[in-house]
């Protein structure tokens, strides 16, 4: 017998359906930016054209206004409040001061409109999970899988960039020696290195076909970095993959054993390049130590400190320095966001930083605690974190937005994992 159903029901069926592929379309927009952004992007370009253009459109188009919504807690709906985490309130807190005080102060100082927007770009990409957190479980895993596409993406054209001059003149020279530093490749490289892990040593034949690709993904990132001596993200790596090796020692000693001898087969077909590049490493340690980071922040305070206000509030967005680290020419960045921060916000601003830090910190450490299935994935969103915030300059990109992102999600990705039985990273 058929049940047949009122008119009313179906109404709200069709609004449902309506509803999920606009939220489909919009999300689809999302990842669409970022493989715009892989293929055609840099991280900090100096004159943004049509790629530029229509990633911010599309990024736009995806935020919404369910997006923007969401910045404002009173126009939230209720079971949205309770689904929030910690972190959302101290983002709102720096996005409304960031848009407010150092904007004013910016604007009345004199600052170039071409340096405010580009501080405030990058400003609005450190808070890009206030506006995309509406991302379900599944969504979190394709734009999981974006993100590596953007790394072993990066990861190719920088080491084109680096061996083939007819390349670099198409696609944009000089500023695709920064895609190296992206956090997506250090975050692929463990995660691959997670995954062979895992698969390791099954006889399977997919495993016999999946394991190599695996290796090779990993090495493309891997290279990139070695070839431009990124000296935190492969030491990050070799922790990482010294942590895997441990851990599969403790719980399956036997396959442990392999795969170290197979580890140390590879060290010594490698050893040539791998010896050359630990040499490089120890002669930039030995050249440029540091990169000047100490000497950097010094000349940070010295800027801000004139004046009492500009120790509280900063120099405002667009605010130029003589910098150290690039033999004291006048620039706008510094190579950590905190000092960029305490630059540009004041005190006040790098206060309300370092909140929002430690709560991402904070979900970070509840699922490395909550998922030890899931430590290596959480390793590989936890270490680039680490390093953008305190020494690269990788923190004014849209790729580092989209790693807080992933981060903020992690506790979606771990109810998925734990649904599946641990089968949502495989």
């Amino acid at each position: 017998m058929s049940v047949q159903q009122s008119p009313s029901s179906l109404r709200i069926m069709a609004a449902r359906c309506a509803d999920l592929s606009w939220a489909e379309v919009r999300f689809g927009a999302f990842y669409i930016s970022v493989f715009l952004y892989a293929a055609f992007g840099s991280p900090t370009p100096d004159n943004p054209g049509l790629a530029e253009l229509t990633i911010g459109i599309l990024l736009v188009f995806a935020t919404g206004v369910d997006g923007l919504r969401r910045v404002f807690p009173a126009w939230m709906k209720s079971s949205e409040k309770a689904e929030e985490g910690y972190w959302p309130k101290p983002a709102r807190a720096l996005l409304f001061y960031g848009l407010s005080l150092p904007l004013a102060i910016g604007v009345f100082s004199g600052a170039s409109l071409i340096s405010i927007f580009r501080d405030v770009l990058p400003f609005l990409f450190l808070l890009l999970p206030l506006f995309l957190s509406q991302l379900s479980a599944p969504h979190a895993r394709r734009l999981l899988f974006a993100f590596c596409v953007l790394g072993f993406v990066f990861a190719l054209r920088s080491l084109l960039h680096l061996g083939a001059d007819v390349f670099t003149s198409y696609t944009g020279g000089d500023a695709l020696f920064y895609l190296a530093n992206s956090p997506a490749l250090l975050t692929l490289a463990i995660l691959s290195m997670a995954l062979i892990a895992q698969r390791f040593p099954s006889l399977s034949v997919k495993n016999w076909i999946v394991v190599p690709a695996l290796v090779l993904v990993m090495a493309v990132p891997l290279m990139a970095m070695g070839v431009t001596l990124q000296r935190a993200s492969l030491g990050l790596f070799a922790l990482a993959a010294l942590y895997a090796l441990g851990k599969m020692i403790l719980h399956r000693p036997l396959q442990g054993a392999v795969l170290t001898a197979v580890l140390a087969l590879i060290i010594v077909m490698l050893w040539p390049y791998m010896a050359m590049t630990i040499f490089a490493l120890s002669e930039k340690n030995q050249s440029v130590g540091s990169n000047m980071r100490v000497q950097e922040l010094a000349a940070v305070w010295q800027a801000v400190s004139a004046h009492p206000l500009h120790i509280l509030f900063g120099l405002g967005w667009g605010a130029h320095f003589q910098s150290p680290a690039v033999g004291m020419l006048s620039v706008s960045f510094t190579h950590s966001l905190l000092s960029a921060t305490l630059l540009k916000c004041g005190l006040a601003g790098l206060v309300l930083l370092i909140i929002y830090c430690a709560e991402i910190m904070r979900v970070i450490i509840w699922a490395f605690i909550q998922a030890p299935q899931m430590r290596l994935f959480v390793l590989a969103l936890a270490f680039p974190f680490a390093v953008d915030v305190v020494l690269y300059a990788a923190y004014k990109s849209y790729d580092f937005g989209l790693l807080l992102l992933l981060i903020t999600l992690l506790p979606r990705l771990v109810d998925l994992s734990r649904a599946n039985r641990g089968a949502a990273l495989r």
